[in-house]
């Protein structure tokens, strides 16, 4: 029989700021409502002692200014949220997280011709003469208005370009490959993903690849076609005749199919598919590309509720894709990876209003990526996110997963089912391979974003979530305005562990902790760096309520940081010293590493080095209770 005792309640005006073991003086107000600096991380130690060469140059950045986590995650969120009406920005913006951009921003060229422009027919029936293009029935075709006509050349223009620049990237990547059959695409997503999936490996060639990928040259494909993709949002406004059937042009790269306004059943990947209305039915492999098969792979469907019931809708395995959904209440269901995953490559899922159900009944989906960017953008409505492991903003080696919402009250991971058993490393999360135990092959992390900004929102999470990272990854979770639920058993909340960097950020509400986690499980939450890593947690303003355990609020475990941050508001703080990590601190303090350790043999660590742990909520009438529990 457990026995739920509350043990103290304590109104507190001012709380105190601990940083490590030591009070510091609360007199002046001013100087606690800033977060004291912190120290860099040893990123030469760290490296020397883990072989890693696999970082970006973010990340070396801030794993030298740890303090700029809370800056970089409000600067992403503004900077998404900025460019949400541009999908090329959206993408760049990735790719330069990456150290990758290409494409983009810069001084113009004079006299430089606009490229992929047709001004009118004549111009449009000279480059369907000279490539070759085939149009069935051309009847139909002939009755579509001027300006999809003019779209959908354009695109096919761009995209017959970004091919010769993605051929670039692949070619040297597929000569490394030990792949023999390659009409099989299962096969490439088999081989490309072995890293992640084999934790020891007896064949390297997908390993020794990983650095020979130019991410810029896939930067700038990308970028060639995204700049189409900024312009579908005019073809709205088009109107259609009725009596439009729908057409089909053959190309190089593959079929376009146009549909009209009718309810059409699509059950196949092609270079481009634009659908003019309709409730429409999605099923087979969507909007999913493979250099195998179909390198490029998008839809764009102006309006109706949709469904996209497929095998990895927005997927791009060697490949890039996108999916675009302009209208309508729609729902996303992918049975294996998806919707928005990216391996070797770049996706994006935009879906511009309704309110929307995306459903993911495996791993790896909801803006995802391993080597590449996966991007899923939804401004609009009242959604709906259910997803497996290592999603909604999920970021591996050389990858930048970013799951952005601009509105609605949204629901993520919170049925019912996902209470007792939620999955990890969701919703802002990234994670890297650490092989020191196996095949010795360590890989860095790569970088997750999340950010919701507007809406009364409800969160659910397993262990490294929720602004979570693990092995030298970074994870950032943003949330603007709304009161909102979160509930995470472990691990999350600006939780950082083995060199790795994590954010959390609040910027207003009255938001609810692990009020509905289960008590004997939460642990190593809020701000918390475990072993050389950094967790920042920033509660910006409102009345909050938190739930945690051990080793919490502020925790610099074993040389990490750890800091805690409540800039506003009339809180109260919920103690639960259960079973996990007993007899450990929380609310600001600091384990020193040493060579007993149980994280594995260590060559040197370094006595100069004791962590930071702040706990820091200098403002409103606050409360702390504490409890503990007993089994009889």
């Amino acid at each position: 029989m457990r026995i739920l005792l509350a043990l103290l309640f304590i109104t507190v005006i001012a709380v105190n700021v601990s940083c490590g073991n030591k009070e510091i003086d609360s007199s002046d107000n001013k100087e606690n409502e800033k977060t004291p600096e912190l120290p860099a991380l040893d990123l030469e130690y760290m490296t020397a002692i883990q072989g890693i060469n696999t970082l970006t140059t973010l990340h070396k950045y801030l794993f030298s200014h740890p303090g700029e986590l809370s800056s970089f995650s409000k600067s992403a969120a503004k900077s998404v949220n900025n460019s949400a009406l541009s999908p090329s920005e959206l993408f760049h913006y990735a790719f330069q997280i990456l150290g990758s951009g290409a494409g983009g921003y810069g001084p113009p060229l004079s006299g430089i011709k606009q490229k992929h422009s047709f001004k009118n027919h004549e111009e449009i029936a000279g480059f369907i003469s000279k490539t070759e293009i085939i149009i069935e029935p051309r009847a139909e075709w002939d009755k579509l208005p001027f300006e999809i006509q003019k779209y959908t050349i354009e695109f096919l223009s761009a995209s017959i370009e970004a091919k010769m620049i993605f051929d670039e990237y692949c070619l040297p990547l597929m000569a490394l490959t030990d792949i023999t059959d390659t009409t099989i695409s299962q096969s490439l997503f088999d081989f490309l993903q072995e890293p992640w999936r084999i934790k020891e490996m007896t064949s390297f060639s997908s390993i020794d690849i990983i650095n020979k990928a130019d991410l810029k040259k896939l930067s700038y494909a990308t970028r060639v076609i995204a700049q189409k993709l900024n312009n579908c949002f005019s073809l709205t406004s088009v109107s259609v005749p009725e009596k439009f059937q729908g057409c089909r042009l053959n190309t190089s790269l593959g079929k376009i199919s146009i549909n009209g306004k009718q309810a059409d059943t699509t059950a196949r990947s092609e270079l481009l598919i634009i659908d003019l209305g309709g409730n429409d039915y999605y099923h087979g492999n969507i909007a999913s590309a493979s250099y195998f098969s179909q390198p490029f792979s998008f839809v764009i469907d102006l309006s109706g509720d949709d469904i996209y019931n497929a095998e990895s809708p927005g997927s791009a395995v060697l490949g890039i894709s996108a999916l675009f959904d302009l209208q309508g209440n729609d729902r996303y269901y992918s049975k294996t990876c998806g919707p928005g995953y990216a391996l070797y490559g770049s996706s994006m899922v935009y879906d511009k209003g309704g309110d929307d159900l995306y459903f993911s009944g495996n791993d790896n989906g909801h803006a995802s990526a391993y080597v590449g960017v996966a991007i899923l953008a939804d401004l609009s409505g009242d959604d709906q996110y259910s997803s497996g492991g290592y999603s909604m903003g999920f970021g591996g080696t050389h990858g930048v997963g970013i799951l952005y919402d601009k509105a609605g009250n949204d629901n993520y991971n919170s049925v019912d089912s996902h209470l007792q058993n939620p999955p990890g490393f969701v919703l802002g999360a990234a994670r890297g391979r650490w092989a020191e135990a196996t095949d010795g092959h360590s890989l860095a992390g790569g970088t997750g974003i999340f950010i919701d900004y507007s809406g009364n929102d409800k969160y659910s999470a397993g262990s490294f979530s929720i602004g979570g990272s693990y092995y030298f990854g970074l994870g950032i979770f943003y949330d603007e305005a709304g009161d909102d639920i979160y509930n995470a058993s472990s691990h999350s909340f600006g939780y950082a562990a083995h060199f790795s960097l994590a954010g959390f950020y609040e910027s207003s509400g009255d938001d609810i902790y692990n009020k509905e986690a289960i008590k004997e499980r939460i642990t190593q939450s809020f701000g918390c760096g475990r072993d050389f890593s950094a967790g920042i947690f920033l509660e910006k303003s409102g009345d909050d309520e938190y739930h945690f355990g051990n080793r919490s609020v502020g925790i610099g475990d074993l040389s990490g940081i750890g800091s805690f941050s409540d800039n506003e508001g009339s809180d109260s703080y919920h103690w639960y010293k259960n079973q996990q990590n007993s007899q450990s601190p929380s609310m600001g303090a600091t384990t020193a590493a040493n060579h007993q350790m149980q994280i594995g043999y260590r060559i040197y660590v370094p006595n100069n080095f004791k962590g930071v742990g702040i706990f820091n909520d200098t403002n409103g009438n606050d409360t702390r209770h504490s409890y503990e529990q007993y089994d009889k």
